[in-house]
């Protein structure tokens, strides 16, 4: 890949030079080739969008195409050549943002259902490579030094928010009588994951938000605290367990964890 890449994007395309296409991943139903077909659709998905921005502004952006119809043209590529449209689509994803953020570094562009900051989409795709390389090789010194830096947390939390826990929510739409109604992680329950000298996350139904009560201790205890490294916190928050364990700590007991795992199901 070219100078216009980072460092999550360069330890992906490192770790799939050699890699069998067919290998499974921890993506459920996710093969190494699927997965690499997502992350180049989505690359083009970002560029296709800013590029119409940069030529019309707001606009001129067409809407954001759901995943099966951006990605099937991929998903019948092999896997090289995945790899090239990777790079090549990443560059231009790149140039794109880099083009719109010198003229207006605050510039917004409809994206799926809200305005995404055209600056997010860079640590959205930091986030997309660092988290999809643990999804193919797991708890490795790379992946835990990737997915540690803070502003990939803060994304999880600022830009994502309630899509973190939209599965949760459809669940419950579901159930008879939807939100509210009995069974799995009801609207009030909540639980706080704790990093060491990082703000708390708050978890709900809702969402997922910087914890404004994180110095209280008698807050995080009532809503039920969950401890974990920078790293398995991430994991955490994208619906994932990281492969040791012990990186987490749960001090509320298996009704603790049956509300982690209905919140944050994965998105």
């Amino acid at each position: 890949m070219t100078t216009a890449t980072v460092a999550e994007a360069d330890a992906f395309m490192s770790t799939t030079a050699n890699l069998d296409p067919g290998q499974l991943t921890k993506c459920p139903l996710w093969t190494a080739h699927a997965l690499m077909a997502h992350l180049v659709a989505g690359a083009a998905e970002i560029a296709r969008n800013v590029e119409a921005f940069n030529s019309g502004g707001a606009e001129a952006v067409p809407p954001t195409r759901a995943l099966e119809e951006r990605e099937a043209p991929f998903h019948a590529m092999a896997f090289d050549q995945l790899r090239t449209e990777l790079s090549e689509n990443h560059d231009r994803m790149s140039a794109a943002v880099s083009k719109s953020l010198a003229v207006d570094p605050n510039a917004v562009t409809p994206w799926v259902d809200r305005q995404m900051p055209i600056a997010a989409f860079v640590t959205h795709a930091r986030s997309e490579y660092a988290l999809h390389r643990w999804d193919l090789v797991g708890d490795d010194d790379v992946s835990n030094e990737l997915l540690s830096h803070p502003d990939l947390t803060t994304h999880a939390v600022l830009a994502l928010g309630s899509a973190l826990t939209s599965r949760a929510q459809a669940a419950q739409h579901a159930k008879p009588g939807g939100v509210g109604a009995s069974g799995g992680a009801p609207t009030s329950d909540s639980l706080v994951l704790t990093t060491e000298n990082q703000p708390d996350i708050l978890v709900t139904l809702e969402g997922v938000s910087f914890n404004q009560d994180a110095g209280e201790a008698e807050a995080r205890s009532a809503r039920g605290e969950i401890l974990a490294d920078p790293a398995a916190r991430l994991l955490l928050l994208w619906g994932r367990m990281p492969d040791q364990p012990g990186r987490i700590k749960a001090t509320g007991g298996p009704a603790q964890l049956e509300i982690l795992r209905t919140l944050l199901a994965g998105y």
